[in-house]
């Protein structure tokens, strides 16, 4: 039998155990081998099966289960600061993500872009940015093929950037970064794109990739919910689908071999405006995400 699912708060964790206090272990643990199908289909389905399973439906609560979520807001002061200089690497946003800015309701996540004016009558923004770095990570040494998915609908406007993502842990090694899907709005002249940055602080070796002109691409992503996948395998390739289907595939160079985590984020690009739609257009909206380790 496979190992059950562990619940906290809606969120489904297989093969990861369970610490004092609600937190869970960062390596998870293996689950029992299953027992000897009686045809081959069985057996062939048996191991197919994941042994570690992250799932969650956004199910209960009013904002993220913390666990497994975490708001990422580097650095800190980013929470309650006002200023608009930027300190990230390459001008990007900080997100002062906060369960405001997060809400879940009617089994769905939110990410959402709120504007917020300062007492020098400047203004900034709080986006929405969570991420498993403390409680889930997809860890090679324990399953060689990783299986990332989220089901999203993506924001219309332009300005603010959406993603799905991976990052290395603690900055391991290359502190490499993958962004499964990356999405610019209505108005970019590429609406969805892939990224791979093997040097996160440097920007050394990045490939970026344009999804938005290769077939099986939704056009007006959106308008409705997609399904964005990266089935990763560690060291040895990274393929990107989008409904199931195979968009874009990373070769070894630029695939990662080290410990990594799952983000979700709807950023703003420092000193940009969220344009060319109303403000729930601006919203990145999450289904369900799972990552499963086989």
């Amino acid at each position: 039998m496979r190992t059950p699912l562990l619940r906290i708060a809606g969120v489904g964790i297989a093969g990861t155990a369970l610490l004092v206090g609600g937190l869970t272990s960062t390596a998870g643990t293996a689950a029992p081998a299953a027992p000897r199908a009686a045809s081959s289909d069985r057996a062939e389905r048996a191991a197919a099966a994941p042994r570690f399973v992250f799932t969650d439906s956004f199910g209960t609560g009013t904002a993220p289960a913390q666990p497994p979520w975490s708001h990422r807001n580097p650095p800190p002061q980013n929470t309650t600061t006002c200023t608009t200089r930027a300190t990230e690497p390459f001008k990007r946003s900080r997100s002062r993500s906060t369960d405001a800015v997060t809400p879940v309701g009617g089994h769905e996540l939110r990410l959402l872009v709120k504007r917020r004016r300062c007492a020098d009558g400047s203004h900034v923004h709080r986006t929405g940015q969570i991420g498993t770095e403390n409680t889930f990570h997809l860890d090679p040494a324990l399953s060689r093929r990783w299986v990332v998915s989220a089901r999203m609908k993506v924001p219309k406007t332009s300005g603010n950037f959406s993603a799905l993502w991976t990052r290395a842990v603690s900055g391991a090694g290359n502190p490499n970064e993958v962004d499964i899907v990356e999405s610019f709005g209505a108005d970019a002249a590429c609406p969805l794109r892939t990224n791979f940055y093997r040097t996160y602080e440097t920007d050394g070796f990045k490939r970026q990739v344009c999804l938005s002109t290769r077939a099986g691409v939704p056009r007006r992503p959106w308008a409705a919910f997609h399904t964005y996948t990266m089935v990763w395998r560690p060291g040895v390739s990274t393929v990107i689908k989008i409904d199931g289907r195979k968009v874009y595939e990373y070769g070894r160079r630029a695939t990662p071999d080290n410990l990594s985590f799952v983000i979700l984020s709807n950023l703003l690009n420092n000193g940009k405006r969220v344009r060319g739609g109303t403000a729930a257009q601006s919203d990145l909206e999450v289904a369900w995400v799972k990552a499963l380790g086989y």
